[in-house]
């Protein structure tokens, strides 16, 4: 039979690991928020502002209890769509360039057959009443002969 003196090493070292544990998952989180900070700084001053606000008191002091798992998500969620945005953004960019680009290298001939391959490419897709709305849309009258059902 085991004596509580002969249990209180196994209970001190239970407890000790349960507050590294949680010492562990409170400098990951702390350590989180800071790269957060880092990539805010990088990516929007107005989003690092805000935070900033959040997690720090008037007086320039850690507010302890915000610095949690919660605000590390939403952060990180912050971090994540500013990135998209400015992906998306920058690809935009990548492709108004390109196609000023080729527009730009291209001979009259060239851009006139390229715009009738394009718009050929475009009216394969309609249907005929689409093609037929289209026509009208542009002053050219089409004769359907009555046996034709659209």
């Amino acid at each position: 039979m085991i004596n509580a003196i002969q249990l209180l090493p196994l209970l001190f070292a239970e407890m000790n690991s349960k507050q590294f544990q949680q010492s562990k998952r409170e400098a990951n989180v702390f350590n989180g928020i800071n790269q957060a900070f880092i990539n805010l700084g990088d990516l929007s001053a107005q989003v690092y502002d805000y935070w900033i606000s959040e997690l720090y008191t008037e007086d320039n002091d850690l507010d302890w209890g915000k610095w949690n798992e919660g605000t590390l998500r939403l952060m990180e969620l912050d971090v994540f769509s500013i990135r998209t945005h400015m992906n998306t953004i920058e690809r935009n960019q990548l492709q108004h360039q390109l196609v000023e680009q080729i527009i730009d290298s291209m001979d009259t001939r060239t851009l006139e057959q390229f715009a009738k391959d394009s718009l050929n490419d475009s009216f394969d897709k309609y249907s005929y009443e689409e093609l037929l709305v289209e026509a009208d849309d542009y002053g050219i009258e089409v004769d359907i002969p009555e046996e034709v059902e659209l």
